[in-house]
């Protein structure tokens, strides 16, 4: 349950361990005075289940907690920083957003510092009279540096280094109830900023599953939503059940319900509904696509629903039964309990369960023509050729499989992301006909 932490005399070379509680114990920071030393523990738990906790140990070795719930009001702590001797202060993922939060040491409280709609802090600096230092990144700029004065909260960005780009779109939180009725599932709609009806929807479904923040939808994200804005979509992301940033029980209902596509595929179409009859966008004109986790959703929506015209999948997990014994007894089986609650593959009914819910299983239904795209060290050679092989035999819609050459799990080398931009829409244009409300841009050169 570590690791624990240690503090190292360099001039006599000698070790004291500081912190021995059980752990693991992370990120260790000293106060400004050096009376105190604060750090993010588990607290003996499984930090992927249960979340951090941000402690402050001072000379006596005895600990203190400072925030306790890592749940949607405070949220799980990251990122600590001394302010002064007698303040700390951390960045929250919570619903969409990370805000920065401030810590009185020697009250035990914590208060919201400040945030701002759909944008994430990270990387808290203190400057000259406090002044405050910090990362930030949002739809139209996936990372700037920002300054603001520590009690009036007003993050500017530095001269000179903000963009000058200005994105002919907006993003905005949305919002719908679940069809069990169990949660309010929210995420960002982003939609051309002048006042027409939108010709087509893209759902875009991020990877973890992980709460849905700017980097699921900027161009620092896996998937790059600017051909398809260029193409006259708008773009929904949805935080389905099973991510962070809405309480634990919210995070947990992927594992705990051991339902693995189900839930989270009909928050989707909840967002669907909402955001076509919101919009008036014509149910004709439905794409989806999916990174990762979200792969692994839109491979089995395009055999269990009939909703969207088109999907894309990229490098999604199809077989859970064979992915689960790889990882059963390995180093990635805590990660894949954390988020799937996949459990013994050996056991009967887990076994059942992994089969009966896998995208492969049910690919005789495939009526939604699926575009792969796999990186050559990752899932390409496995699960997609699965998919590829299996679905153009059986399915009732084509396949088409694209294996990225020097890639993992995610494509980062320029060339191939412009690639792929390219290639998905290609893809949407041959399944949802550009219409004559669509942009005037018809090709690429924003992406170029």
């Amino acid at each position: 349950m570590g690791p624990n932490i240690y503090v190292w005399d360099l001039g006599t070379q000698d070790i004291e361990t500081y912190v021995e509680h059980s752990g693991p114990n992370l990120d260790p920071h000293w106060s400004p005075d050096g009376r105190r030393i604060a750090y993010l523990t588990a607290d003996g738990r499984d930090p992927l289940t249960s979340g951090l906790q941000l402690v402050v140990q001072g000379t006596n070795g005895r600990d203190r907690l400072i925030i306790s719930k890592p749940d949607e009001t405070t949220g799980t702590p990251y990122l600590p920083n001394w302010i002064d001797a007698d303040h700390l202060a951390y960045v929250a993922m919570r619903q969409m957003e990370c805000p920065v939060f401030e810590v009185d040491v020697n009250r035990g409280t914590g208060t919201l510092l400040g945030q701002q709609p759909l944008s994430c802090f990270g990387g808290i600096k203190v400057g000259i009279r406090g002044r405050l230092f910090m990362t930030r990144q949002n739809f139209e700029n996936p990372g700037e540096v920002v300054s603001t004065q520590r009690h009036r909260w007003a993050p500017a960005a530095l001269a000179g280094l903000s963009s000058s780009l200005r994105l002919p779109w907006r993003a905005e939180a949305v919002s719908w109830q679940s069809k069990d009725d169990d949660y309010v599932i929210h995420g960002v709609l982003i939609r051309p900023n002048r006042q027409r009806a939108a010709s087509a929807l893209l759902v875009s479904v991020p990877g973890g599953p992980a709460m849905v923040t700017p980097d699921s939808y900027n161009d620092d994200a896996p998937f790059l939503p600017y051909g398809p804005l260029l193409s006259g979509f708008s773009i929904l992301v949805p935080n389905t059940r099973g991510r962070g940033g809405y309480g634990r029980d919210f995070e947990a209902a992927i594992r705990n319900r051991k339902d693995y596509v189900e839930g989270p595929l009909e928050d989707v179409l909840g967002g669907v509904d909402y955001v076509t009859k919101q919009f008036g966008i014509p149910k004709s004109r439905l794409a989806l696509a999916g990174f990762s986790y979200g792969g692994i959703l839109t491979a089995y929506a395009a055999s269990n629903v009939h909703a969207f015209r088109a999907a894309m999948s990229m490098e999604g997990v199809v077989d859970f039964y064979s992915r689960a014994l790889l990882e059963y007894g390995g180093p990635n089986q805590r990660a894949a309990d954390a988020n799937m609650g996949y459990g013994n593959p050996y056991d009967i009914g887990e076994r059942a369960r992994l089969l009966s819910q896998s995208p492969l299983s049910s690919i005789d239904g495939l009526q939604t023509p699926v575009l792969l795209e796999c990186g050559e060290s990752s899932l390409g050679p496995t699960d997609c050729l699965k998919f590829f092989r299996t679905g153009n035999s059986r399915g009732s819609a084509p396949v088409e499989l694209a294996i990225y050459p020097r890639t993992g799990h995610r494509i980062l080398e320029p060339a191939l992301r412009l690639d792929s931009a390219k290639r998905q829409v290609e893809w949407l244009r041959k399944w949802i006909p550009t219409s004559p409300l669509d942009t005037e841009d018809e090709d690429c050169q924003w992406l170029q």
